[in-house]
């Protein structure tokens, strides 16, 4: 039986990238990707605890967020792709819609739709989701 031991618990689930490597997050601030026996192929680290599960947009880009306010955009190996600034801790994972619009809910009682492209193309807000002004 392989192990791996973080700087602090893990909270949230572990996924598989497409890369065959297993991403998750710990409250050590930092973001893990693992090889499938285990070994540590990379960490990724924050500027917060990461409570939060990763999502997997349809190219692979690896979605998780973390309680220093950013919702992390990472490739399949755990190199920064693009940072969001979600204007609170994120605890909860971020969802993926069928469009590979990301979801992202904050502490500070945000919800944030954000299309990602290689780039952040928009961040539609709760308001203007509800009364039709942006998606």
């Amino acid at each position: 039986m392989n192990r791996f031991h973080t700087g602090g618990r893990i909270h949230g689930s572990p996924i598989e990238t497409s890369s065959r490597m297993i991403v998750f997050g710990s409250l050590d601030n930092n973001v893990y990707f693992l090889r499938l026996g285990g070994e540590l192929y990379s960490s990724f680290e924050t500027g917060g605890a990461v409570v939060s599960s990763p999502a997997l947009l349809s190219d692979g880009t690896v979605v998780i967020g973390s309680f220093d306010w950013g919702l992390y955009f990472l490739t399949d190996t755990g190199e920064l792709l693009a940072k969001f600034n979600a204007g609170g801790k994120i605890f909860s994972s971020p969802a993926v819609l069928s469009d590979d619009t990301v979801v992202c809910a904050t502490t500070k009682g945000h919800i944030h739709f954000i299309r990602f492209h290689g780039i952040i193309h928009e961040n539609i807000s709760a308001h203007q989701a509800q009364t039709g002004t942006g998606l």
